[in-house]
């Protein structure tokens, strides 16, 4: 009887043991902190998209981007650092023609048309290094610039006399840029900011040809959604290689730009189990309350969905392309 007891207890304790050791781990996987790391491979994919047309042909210059694709993925280096790589084509815009009519001077006419080789490509890669309070990622980016023309036909219908018609060549170039990232707080709650700037040393003197991309976020949140308010954008210059005119008017500069632009924007992530986030952009301004530079007629409100998924178990509705 006294064997059969003193195995009974023995058990019950071993049993005591190892459930308490669950219980333990169970315990500190749910107070690990959120680092902003992945502990698995992980790809995303983001979307921006123009709530409306943005064609203008009085100031093409200034022309919204319509829509933006790219995709990410990250992989886990350390359980404090991790690459991330990115690809796509953020501002894409399509070839074709557009037609405007002078309102000050009824029936002289712009016309306007593009012919491009194809979108530009983006490509950046980052090392980040996160801890609970803080995060931070350096690393670099590259765009393709395809080569391109721009006409521009300026026009009276009631007389011939008064037409100009202007030729502008853009040759295929290369962007070179620095890309970094801060994060101040928690990720669900903090300040996030990233910025893509040129790399002097690969800048061309004779020709201003930029990119900039930037984004900066308050953010707040629980454990599986969080909020951000803030503002992000992209803007790329190129300017004329050769410019030719033939009629009554000159030669003239001509930079041509592109851009996307949310601000206001609202941003709102969703974890769905432990491997998903859905994030959605939101631009106020332009739909609940006006947008800044709302008389210039290319420029519209914008909306963007982010997906990601990743293979290791996530710790909160982070988007990890380094802006949320």
């Amino acid at each position: 009887m006294y064997r059969i007891t003193h195995r009974f207890f023995v058990l019950v304790f071993v049993l005591s043991l190892l459930l308490s050791h669950k219980a333990i781990a169970k315990r500190e996987s749910f107070f690990t902190p959120d680092n902003g790391i992945v502990k698995g491979i992980s790809f995303g994919a983001k979307g921006l998209f123009a709530l409306g047309s943005v064609e203008d042909a009085q100031r093409p210059e200034r022309a919204q981007s319509p829509a933006g694709f790219t995709v990410f993925s990250l992989f886990p280096l350390t359980e404090k650092t991790q690459l991330r790589v990115r690809a796509g084509i953020p501002l894409w815009h399509v070839n074709g023609t557009t037609v405007t009519e002078d309102e000050w001077d009824e029936g002289y006419y712009t016309e306007v048309t593009v012919d491009k080789k194809g979108p530009d490509p983006y490509f950046s890669i980052e090392h980040a290094w996160g801890w609970k309070g803080i995060g931070f990622s350096l690393g670099v980016a590259y765009m393709f610039l395809q080569e391109y023309t721009r006409d521009i036909l300026e026009y009276d219908e009631w007389s011939s006399y008064d037409t100009t018609y202007h030729h502008y060549e853009y040759d295929r170039n290369h962007l070179f840029n620095i890309v970094c990232s801060i994060r101040g707080g928690r990720t669900k709650g903090g300040f996030f900011g990233m910025v893509s700037f040129p790399l002097a040393i690969t800048m061309d003197k004779d020709r201003a040809n930029y990119l900039l991309e930037y984004s900066l976020f308050g953010v707040f949140g629980v454990k599986k959604t969080k909020f951000g308010i803030g503002h992000m954008g992209m803007i790329k210059k190129r300017e004329e290689d050769s410019v030719s005119v033939t009629g009554t008017g000159y030669p003239s500069s001509y930079d041509s730009r592109e851009v996307y632009m949310l601000f206001p924007c609202l941003k709102v992530a969703q974890l769905f189990g432990d491997h998903v986030v859905v994030n959605l952009n939101f631009e106020i301004g332009g739909t609940i309350m006006p947008r800044l530079g709302s008389e210039t007629e290319g420029l519209r409100p914008s909306i963007g969905v982010d997906f990601l998924f990743s293979f290791g178990t996530l710790d909160g509705p982070n988007v990890m392309d380094g802006t949320f």
